[in-house]
């Protein structure tokens, strides 16, 4: 069998995607990071990074799983605690 390979959620569109893919193969997923989009126009950031909206797509998914992001950065120590596990 395929081993899942990483993957970013690019669109609005790919929420529930990832939240199938957990439910699929949660053994092999230990984290989803999300970032948040911000200084778009064509977006309403204000509904399309509503905390609430993550919640309703992962609610499937343990809360420790998945988190939110607006800068990279802050990614560091997830990543680095993923990669100590």
């Amino acid at each position: 069998s395929a081993v899942p390979l990483p993957s970013f959620i690019s669109s609005p569109g790919m929420l529930r995607e990832r939240d199938d893919r957990y439910r699929k193969y949660p053994h092999w997923i230990h984290a989803i990071f999300i970032r948040k989009v911000a200084d778009v126009a064509e977006l309403n950031e204000t509904d399309k990074n509503d905390d609430s909206r993550f919640e309703k797509a992962f609610k499937d998914v343990p809360r420790n799983i998945w988190r939110t992001f607006t800068d990279p950065r802050e990614l560091y120590e997830a990543v680095d605690a993923l990669v100590k596990e």
